[in-house]
This record gives C-alpha cells, sequence and structure tokens, in this order.
C-alpha cells in the first residue's frame, strides 16, 4: 500500500506533464486512425469517383458483330462468355440490335431531313427505356402499343422514335413507315435521360437523332429487328458497376476486358463475321490505376511525419519528467528503492497515461 500511495502521490505532483504525455497520445492515436482510414478510403474513393465521371465511350467498352440467321443461338453464347469474363471484375453488360440506316417511307413519302434523305435506324435495346424518358405517346412494349399498331394495319409493329429525329423528318405518333418489308407505326417519342451516359457511348443519333445518313433510332422489340430486311449488328455492351467498385476490381476488369474480344472470336456461335471493339473504359481503367499508384506511394508520408512529430513531442515530455524528477529519483534511491521498483512505477505510470489513447 505504501508503495501504491508513494506512487501517486509522485504523479499529483508532476499531473502538469503527465496531462500533457496523455494528451499526445490521445491525440496521436486520433489522427494516426483518421489518417490511417482516410488513406485506405482514398484508392476507393478515387476509382469510383473516376468511373462515375467518366461519360460517353470513356466509361464503356463495346463488342458487337452482325446479327447471326440464329440469333438466339447468338446471343446464348455471347451471354455465357460475358457473364464468365466480366460479372467476377464486377462489370454488367447489355445487349442491343441496331440496323444500319433503312430506306424508308413516312406516311407514303420518303423519309427525309432537312430536305435530303435518310434511313431509318432501329434499335432493340430491352434497357434503353431505363435510360430514357417519353416525351409523348407511350414505350413500343406498352400493353397498349401492340393495339395502337393493329389499327395501322395486319402485321404493323409499333417503334418509339427519338424526339429529335420525329422533329426532323416530320413524323409523330400515328405515323406509319414502311421499310425493309415491314410497316412500323409511331407510337410515342422519347430522348435521352442523359446522352452522356456510358450505356450510349456518345452515339450522336442519341444526342441529336440524325447522323450519318440516318434518322433514330427507332426503339422496336428484337423480333422485329430479326425479320427486317436490312444490316444489322448485335452488340454488347460493358459497364463498370461505378458505386460498388474498388482499385482491385478495376484492375479484374481491366484485365478481363482484353480477354473478350479474342474470345468471342473464337466462338463459332456468334459468326464469321468478325467482331468489332470500341470504348475507351479501358485507358480510363489505366489512367485510374497510374494515379493509384502514385497515392500509394506517397500514402505512408503523412502517416509517417505524424509518427516523427508525435515521438519528438513525447520524447520532449518524457525528458521534461525526468528533469523534474531527478532529485526525487535520487532521494528514493538514498532511501532504499531500488531500480527494479522504480522501473515498476514507471511502467504502471506509463500505462496509466497511455490508456486513454488505446
Amino acid at each position: 500500500m505504501a508503495a501504491a500511495r508513494l506512487l501517486v502521490a509522485r504523479g499529483r505532483a508532476r499531473a502538469g506533464v503527465l496531462a500533457g504525455i496523455a494528451a499526445v497520445a490521445v491525440v496521436l492515436a486520433g489522427l494516426g486512425t483518421i489518417v490511417g482510414g482516410l488513406l485506405l478510403a482514398a484508392p476507393v474513393d478515387a476509382v469510383r469517383a473516376g468511373l462515375a465521371a467518366a461519360s460517353g465511350a470513356d466509361g464503356s467498352l463495346r463488342w458487337q458483330t452482325r446479327l447471326d440467321d440464329d440469333p438466339d443461338a447468338q446471343s446464348d453464347a455471347a451471354a455465357q462468355l460475358l457473364d464468365r469474363l466480366l460479372l467476377p471484375s464486377g462489370a454488367i453488360w447489355e445487349r442491343s440490335v441496331q440496323t444500319l440506316p433503312v430506306a424508308a417511307t413516312a406516311d407514303g413519302r420518303p423519309l427525309q431531313a432537312d430536305g435530303a434523305d435518310v434511313g431509318a435506324v432501329l434499335l432493340a435495346d430491352p434497357a434503353a427505356p431505363h435510360r430514357a424518358q417519353l416525351v409523348d405517346g407511350i414505350w413500343h412494349d406498352d400493353p397498349g402499343a401492340a393495339d395502337a399498331a393493329t389499327a395501322a394495319g395486319p402485321g404493323a409493329v409499333p417503334a418509339t422514335v427519338q424526339a429529335d429525329a420525329a422533329a426532323a423528318t416530320g413524323v409523330a405518333p400515328g405515323s406509319v413507315l414502311e421499310l425493309g418489308g415491314i410497316r412500323l407505326v409511331v407510337v410515342g417519342t422519347w430522348e435521352p435521360a442523359a446522352a452522356g451516359d456510358p450505356a450510349w457511348m456518345g452515339d450522336p443519333l442519341v444526342a441529336g437523332g440524325v447522323a450519318d445518313g440516318g434518322a433514330g433510332p427507332f426503339l422496336v422489340a428484337d423480333d422485329v429487328v430479326a425479320g427486317l430486311e436490312a444490316t444489322a449488328f448485335a452488340r454488347w455492351t460493358a459497364l463498370p458497376d461505378a458505386d460498388a467498385a474498388t482499385p482491385d476490381s478495376a484492375v479484374a476488369l481491366a484485365a478481363a476486358s482484353a480477354r473478350v474480344e479474342p474470345a468471342l472470336r473464337d466462338e463459332a456461335a456468334l459468326g464469321g463475321d468478325g467482331i468489332i471493339r470500341s470504348g475507351a473504359l479501358d485507358d480510363t481503367l489505366a489512367e485510374l490505376a497510374a494515379g493509384i499508384g502514385a497515392m500509394r506511394a506517397v500514402a505512408p508520408l503523412p502517416l509517417l511525419l505524424l509518427g516523427v512529430a508525435g515521438a519528438i513531442s513525447l520524447l520532449r515530455l518524457a525528458a521534461l519528467l525526468g528533469t523534474e524528477r531527478r532529485g526525487e529519483t535520487v532521494l528514493l534511491r538514498a532511501r532504499g528503492a531500488s531500480a527494479t521498483a522504480l522501473g515498476r512505477d514507471a511502467a504502471v505510470e506509463a500505462f496509466v497515461v497511455a490508456a486513454p489513447a488505446a
């Protein structure tokens, strides 16, 4: 008990210095935790922010080939391959089918924009309505769209056209187009919710409605494009999940995307017309990887500086405490206190002072 009372008395006598040491320890522990957490989160935040900021083709990749005579087999083969390569790396993919411009008449006259003939571009993309908004009418896959189309004659199919294309060509809900052996009835108009959405890949037709001799896109069902007498391409667009991305998943996606084109070329069910690759997501991923590498290279510096500053502060306070206690120590030793006992007391005192920082 006497030893304990002596330890408490010595601590009270130097309470100011000990409180300073405890405060420095608490501040160091708190700042270390905060800085360490920020350093761990920074690469993840950088990847997610970079992917979220990527627009158009910078945020996606696309592979396309001519639509096969057996589109279902072609679609199934590509789906299995893309699921195997892309899903484990945190990416999603979407399939769409789009035609080249097809010569068409609208309400009995050639389809024209700005006085020049243009072809109608048809797009079958189930995900498109989720990235767009109606301007007028209804969607082509609305339950009432088929009835509206049938009113124009047997075999007519519904379509929803890009609003700028409708304005440029003079078509509107109710207009009837003849093209590629089918009759198309416009049941609505739409516009992209965000033309810069990576899923659109910066398509000027989506943004403006008329481009490169084509007008549209006219959104239709998949079987409409398959039965059309026109050249059509099956397209698979890969998109990263920016909200869940990490530096590791970004690296994995870059590696996986590089294997997609060779794998598609080797897949017999995709047809023999070759694969066309587009998009710059891989460049975006490479830039992010370089930035994260630089970030990680300097990441230890803040912790190192904090540790050095903390160590200097603690050493100065410890030296001050030792100086103030030098006389006490000499007196206690003269009265028979052993070095072991004094060392034990110092260890207990250090534990008590450092405990709040834990």
